[in-house]
């Protein structure tokens, strides 16, 4: 597939400016030992680098509309599992920063953990504002008491 890199790589290789178009199978993966990174490796004039999934926009059109059918199915069922708990729990650390959507449902005593790292929790905490979905806020140590 036909891409564009929104990031200027040319301290790893000349071939790789901002803007530069080039192909990639668009075949997300994490490097060892950077599992909060995901990549795709992009191949320019013969060269082929792994580029972070938000430094490459696809210009592949039928890519571009299973990745936005397949973002509404996400959230579909996103929605679904949130209207079925009986809590949405956000949980925050001693200076309010995110350390996870945990979900209570009636069905299970433990709680279910729904995100963890705090760009996922921005986006599920911006959906729940969005869907008028109420959301409590407690402190991550006193989480296992609820």
């Amino acid at each position: 597939m036909k891409v564009k890199l929104l990031t200027d790589l040319t301290s790893y290789n000349p071939k790789f400016t901002r803007n530069a178009v080039g192909e990639s199978n668009m075949h997300e993966y994490q490097r060892e030992g950077q599992p909060w990174r995901t990549y795709v490796n992009v191949r320019i004039e013969g060269d082929m680098l792994p580029v972070g999934v938000d430094g490459v926009e696809c210009l592949d059109n039928d890519y571009i509309r299973m990745k936005s059918l397949q973002k509404k199915i996400e959230e579909k069922e996103l929605l679904r599992q949130l209207k079925e708990a009986e809590k949405v729990i956000h949980a925050v650390g001693p200076a309010g920063g995110n350390k996870g959507i945990y979900l209570k449902t009636p069905w299970d005593s433990s709680l279910e953990k729904l995100a963890s790292d705090n760009q996922e929790c921005c986006s599920i905490l911006s959906f729940c504002e969005k869907k008028k979905i109420k959301v409590t806020e407690v402190l991550h140590s006193e989480l296992y008491k609820l």
